[in-house]
């Protein structure tokens, strides 16, 4: 992802500082609720599969199938997250994080910081794509899932809204960790954190 990216802005004020903390603090309590109700939940698990078969359902043997549809609906979704990112940056519309990141992931307000300060600047990002390529996704539980991807972008073209080149950012690939949730009341799964493993 480019050095602009909204992972990591320059001069950062301490409060902007205070309130990422705070955000990360949020959600490691979320992450280790929910990975505590995995928890319980792999026990009611374990439990019900050391059952006599004659107790288990009809279906239980589609559970592999299960996992795999569950995989790609999270790899698919995580593309679809990626590529409304990307749109809202070209077109510097923060209201689509919003569709996209939980409420308390940093990208959020990370994001929305980026947008405000390309507005300030009169600049715009062109010919940005991000593609992923996945190398791992592992279920924590039903509302929580992690995809480790190898991330490239090509470079990004900075120009000033009349056009005129600023600077080119080089073509990055990085390996990241995603979380993605789905949060009460969501329908879509979506970004709640996002790390470099590079």
């Amino acid at each position: 992802m480019p050095n602009e990216d909204p992972q990591v802005l320059p001069e950062a004020s301490p409060s902007a500082s205070r309130g990422g903390r705070i955000s990360v603090v949020l959600f490691v309590i979320v992450l280790a609720v929910l990975v505590a109700v995995g928890a319980m939940v792999s026990r009611s698990e374990e439990a019900t599969s050391s059952a006599p078969s004659s107790s288990r359902p009809a279906g239980s043997g589609s559970t592999a199938t299960t996992i795999a549809v569950a995989k790609t609906e999270i790899t698919s979704r995580l593309r679809e997250i990626l590529k409304v990112r990307d749109r809202a940056l070209l077109a510097r519309d923060a209201q689509l994080l919003s569709e996209i990141y939980t409420v308390d992931c940093k990208c959020l307000e990370d994001g929305r910081a980026l947008i405000r300060q390309l507005r300030k600047e009169n600049v715009v990002w062109k010919d940005i794509s991000t593609n992923i390529t996945i190398e791992n996704t592992e279920q924590v539980n039903d509302l929580l899932w992690i995809v480790v991807a190898t991330v490239q972008t090509p470079p990004v073209r900075i120009e000033t809204e009349a056009g005129r080149l600023v600077r080119i950012v080089p073509a990055e690939r990085n390996r990241v960790r995603f979380a993605l949730a789905k949060p009460m009341n969501e329908e879509e799964w979506l970004l709640g954190h996002a790390s470099s493993l590079s």
